[in-house]
């Protein structure tokens, strides 16, 4: 996959928008977008002010147009007089000194297509998109350092476009251009004071961004495939339209990737990525200057690893403080590292395994009373999943094998399958979720926030088998109204599923299970001119899902 992260994501980034360089250009004046016939009116403008000599019809022309046409006709201007007057002055005075007047004129003709910022076809187009500038930077980087991303994915470098943050990994900027950048591109330039350019590069952007979202997802499907092929498509074709740029071989291998997903199905099942790793792992093997033995050993001591992590994971180990402790110790030995594909890959496994004290990890405070409304909805949720309905604590069955607990066991966080899951107050990173619920037949995917997190203590049914399962208060994040909604920029993305909430919660608590809960989402919290509320960016964290939810209106 560093042919999408690093041929197509890098290569937009930094040899076409020129994200090193960004900082010393400053912000182009937002200028009306021109057709092809308007700019021809405002040039044979230019033309009657020269025949007439006439410096006020001259000057009524816009900026760029005047440079243009001092440019094509060879004509050099002083420092001090890049002003609209300015050339109007010295465009006169030049008709007038040069030989054959007026006949020596030249007029430039319209470009193609709408623009702008007019060019001549003499001048040498500019390769970086000149509207990625130092305040297009200032906001990304600005909007990075408040954005809250989960602890399995690395939030990029906050000073990003810097040479100081060091080289960035392909992962790097498969985080930087389909989250930070959505995010923030979006707000910028996908509403309606966005001028054409902007809206044009953010399209273009979009389906890249698209097409990789969809290349290397957790599952894949004929028409998932079909439609990675139509973005990669849209953008090489909108790359080449809006860009002085030529192909590279990246752009011809991405044509050619829609086979492969067809051939060998999800990317991260066959990707170079694990081979990279193993090639990490051999530069730090000590070889004794055994270099015959290497290929054995290594093959070895690595089904070694695998068998012993197959043992401790399946096996269901008895409930008691030593199997426990030792499983813990086991986990923080062999913990790999929480970052890049090797993590952000398998976490969003499913979580909808059965969650018991053998595969969930028990704080060690004690047990509460749980409030009696949070304790009826856990006893109406059990009850739906258990074939044996539990008695309410409350209606008289004290000491009786049928009654459910009303105490729980209040933690910060859950881990499952290498994610956490954390309190609002305690792990607000952790905390924004998206969850799913059925709403008239229909699964629903709502956006929320983890307030609490409890663990409870039930049997398996008739038998003394304990069943210990973490649970989840959550606050709903209130969905935009209809009027608000058409207001959405990102929602005219629905490849990249973002979205935009009211900041604010609605309606009382959700008590979920891990099952229910469907992924993280990275949040950014500010406030659209067009809305005039503030809100919550939901821009979805899932690799898994073969379709979209459908998405709560008000």
């Amino acid at each position: 996959m560093h042919n999408l992260f690093l041929g197509e994501l890098r290569h937009h980034c930094i040899d076409i928008w020129g994200l090193k360089t960004a900082d010393k250009r400053a912000k182009p004046r937002r200028t009306q977008v021109h057709t092809p016939e308007e700019q021809s009116d405002v040039l044979r403008r230019i033309e009657r002010g020269l025949r007439e000599h006439s410096v006020k019809t001259i000057e009524r022309a816009r900026l760029d147009y005047l440079a243009a046409v001092a440019r094509y006709n060879n004509i050099e201007m002083t420092d001090n007089k890049h002003t609209r007057h300015g050339y109007a002055e010295k465009l006169v005075e030049w008709v007038s000194s040069v030989p054959g007047g007026f006949a020596a004129f030249q007029l430039p003709p319209p470009m193609a297509q709408p623009t702008s910022f007019y060019r001549t076809p003499t001048d040498e187009a500019d390769p970086v998109n000149e509207i990625f500038t130092s305040s297009v930077l200032k906001e990304l980087r600005h909007d990075i350092r408040q954005m809250y991303l989960p602890s399995w994915l690395e939030k990029p470098p906050s000073n990003i476009g810097d040479t100081s943050h060091g080289k960035l990994k392909a992962d790097h900027w498969r985080t930087l251009c389909t989250v930070p950048m959505v995010m923030t591109l979006v707000r910028l330039w996908g509403t309606s004071r966005s001028v054409g350019q902007e809206a044009q590069a953010l399209d273009n952007f979009m389906h890249l961004v698209a097409a990789v979202d969809l290349a290397t997802r957790r599952t894949m499907s004929v028409d998932r495939a079909n439609q990675y092929d139509v973005h990669m498509e849209a953008y090489i074709r909108g790359m080449l339209s809006i860009y002085n740029v030529d192909l590279v071989p990246n752009h011809h291998l991405c044509l050619h990737l829609k086979e492969c997903l067809l051939l060998f199905g999800p990317t991260h099942g066959w990707w170079a990525f694990p081979f990279e790793r193993y090639n990490g792992m051999l530069q730090k093997l000590k070889t004794n200057q055994k270099l015959a033995e290497i290929p054995l050993t290594f093959i070895r001591y690595f089904y070694v690893g695998a068998t012993l992590r197959w043992i401790m994971e399946t096996i269901a180990w008895p409930d008691f403080p030593e199997f426990r402790e030792m499983m813990e110790k086991f986990r923080e030995a062999f913990r790999s590292s929480r970052r890049g594909t090797l993590h952000t890959e398998s976490v969003l496994d499913s979580v909808a395994d059965d969650v018991s004290v053998n595969t969930s990890k028990r704080g060690s405070k004690e047990q509460k009373d749980l409030p009696i409304h949070i304790y009826d909805r856990l006893l109406d949720l059990i009850n739906r999943l258990s074939p044996t309905p539990f008695e309410s604590f409350y209606k008289g069955v004290v000491g009786g094998p049928d009654y459910l607990s009303p105490t729980a066991e209040y933690v910060r966080n859950v881990e499952h399958n290498g994610v956490t899951y954390g309190t609002s107050a305690h792990g607000k990173r952790n905390s924004f979720i998206l969850f799913s619920q059925h709403v008239n037949g229909t699964s629903i995917q709502f956006a929320g926030q983890i307030s609490q997190i409890f663990y409870h203590t039930r049997k398996a049914d008739s038998s003394n088998i304990k069943i210990v399962e973490p649970f989840f208060v959550v606050q709903q994040f209130e969905a935009l109204s209809a009027a608000h909604s058409v207001h959405d920029p990102y929602r005219k993305f629905p490849d990249v599923p973002t979205w935009l909430c009211y900041n604010k919660f609605i309606g009382d608590t959700h008590l979920l299970r891990l099952d229910d809960i469907d992924c993280h989402f990275a949040a950014l919290m500010y406030t659209p001119a067009d809305i005039g509320q503030e809100c919550v960016v939901v821009r979805s964290l899932d690799r898994v899902s073969l379709t979209l939810h459908p998405l709560r209106l008000s």
